[in-house]
């Protein structure tokens, strides 16, 4: 795929009296995306496969569809379909971000999967898709929006509004389970450690701010990485106080404090532990 040669589909296309709101639904066939450049957007698109099967190509990967299959995706995203199984048949719910101003603020704030939505996502080459084989209550939720936007019956648009929020937050809860959304966590977690190693790590905390229940995070991480949580930030706090001690005459207390150690003694242990010698001697050995 040509990362220059792309197609730009317009919100006015689809938009109409000033709602950025639609659903568009097509019956692709293999003829159709033949001779066709890939495609951005200018509106955030949610698409849900009802019959067929396709590959879709992005950001030099494939990732492959069938009926059942629902993705979010960024309006920068480079796409193209390769249809394997024809017709495929798509639901696509489109919208832009001023849509769901009212919510994003907090979502974004608590929740690391409506991080999607920040202005800089893409710019942190960060890949701006989920995808998850649908559920139940995420085909409910599909069907629901699809009667609100074709009846359009009294408050039907704040109704539209509504449930697409409910539609995004159940995407969320589902797609917190999926191998992409642990690499994600496990990788936003160490991103922290490095940030700054005397933060004080709650696990309470963490799991709310991933949406995950303290248990699941921890077996995440672990079955991740093969450590703990606690285990992998006190490897990284005693690494960096090992670098401190052989560079330097900063006092070993304030070593303890700048690595995130508020006890002395559990430092003094901590440190033995992982290199056999206690930090004053480690000092005067690598000396």
């Amino acid at each position: 795929m040509d990362s220059d040669d792309f197609r730009v589909l317009g919100a006015d296309i689809y938009f109409r009296s000033g709602f950025p709101f639609a659903i568009a639904k097509y019956n692709h066939t293999q003829k159709e995306f033949a001779h066709i450049a890939p495609a951005v957007r200018e509106f955030w698109k949610i698409t849900y496969i009802e019959n067929g099967a396709s590959t879709l190509e992005f950001s030099g990967r494939r990732y492959k569809l069938r009926a059942g299959s629902i993705y979010l995706m960024h309006p920068d995203l480079k796409t193209l379909y390769h249809i394997t199984e024809e017709p495929l048949s798509v639901c696509n719910i489109l919208f832009t971000k001023d849509f769901l101003k009212e919510f994003l603020p907090e979502l974004m704030r608590r929740f690391h999967f409506f991080s999607v939505f920040t202005d800089d996502f893409v710019r942190q080459k960060k890949i701006p898709f989920y995808a998850l084989e649908s559920s139940r209550p995420i085909r409910a939720m599909v069907m629901e929006l699809e009667q609100e936007y074709f009846r359009k019956e009294i408050n039907y648009q704040l109704n539209i509004k509504l449930n697409l929020m409910r539609l995004l937050l159940q995407f969320q809860r589902e797609s917190a389970f999926l191998e992409s959304g642990r690499e994600r966590i496990v990788s936003e977690i160490r991103s922290m450690l490095e940030e700054d190693l005397r933060r004080s790590f709650s696990l309470t905390d963490l799991a709310k701010h991933f949406a995950v229940s303290k248990q699941h995070l921890c077996h995440l991480y672990k079955q991740q990485t093969g450590r703990s949580i606690i285990e992998d930030v006190n490897e990284r706090r005693m690494d960096h106080a090992a670098e401190l001690l052989l560079n330097g005459a900063t006092p070993i207390s304030e070593i303890c404090y700048r690595c995130g150690f508020n006890d002395l003694s559990y430092f003094y242990r901590t440190f033995k532990q992982r290199f056999g010698l206690n930090p004053g001697e480690f000092r005067r050995h690598g000396k």
